[in-house]
């Protein structure tokens, strides 16, 4: 896999299960919400292992009866706090939650929004280190310091947390959902835009 992701984890209570899915039509309903005034249209069910970082122009949407998960580009901030507000006032959902990563750089960041007042946020990188390090410390981070070393802990802890997905040499398991297994829908801009 490689753990290269940029994700928006939207709901109520920092969670999703996305074993609970809503129809596709939810999801354009969310595109609408974010872009009210450019015209998407849903293009293709896809896997979210394979666009879990996606192109930018190509988003891609799943709605849960508990919240939505996107994967868009847009996420992938190495300066979480800087994310558009069309992300953190998305209606229905108080509480947004930013993770991103990109292993050549040995990269991870976090961001965390609750009725969208910025919380916490945390961002390292091999190059620079910390590059960022603000708000009190979320329990997924227990025993993980802010350091580029912990990148790869720090993104697996936080994927358990909010979607129970595992990351790349995650620990084992026994309540882990299957990355192919979540129902993700892709968007393009409509052609005549």
């Amino acid at each position: 896999m490689g753990l290269n992701l940029s994700l928006l984890v939207c709901s109520n209570d920092g969670r999703i299960d996305l074993s609970r899915p809503l129809p596709p039509t939810a999801s354009d309903d969310v595109m609408r919400g974010l872009f009210p005034r450019t015209p998407y249209r849903r293009t293709a069910r896809r896997r979210l292992l394979d666009h879990c970082f996606p192109e930018r122009p190509l988003p891609l949407v799943g709605v849960f009866e508990d919240g939505a998960l996107i994967a868009t580009r847009d996420a992938h901030l190495h300066d979480p706090p800087i994310l558009h507000r069309r992300y953190t006032a998305l209606h229905p959902w108080r509480d947004v939650r930013l993770i991103t990563s990109r292993s050549i750089y040995d990269m991870a960041a976090y961001g965390h929004w609750i009725d969208r007042e910025y919380v916490r946020s945390f961002s390292v990188n091999a190059n620079v280190g910390v590059w960022r390090d603000d708000g009190d410390p979320e329990s997924f981070e227990a025993g993980f310091p802010v350091a580029a070393e912990s990148w790869l802990d720090l993104v697996n802890a936080a994927l358990y947390d909010t979607v129970r997905l595992p990351g790349d040499c995650a620990p084992i398991r026994d309540d882990y959902l299957d990355w192919e297994d979540v129902p993700m829908y892709e968007y393009t801009r409509n052609p005549a835009d």
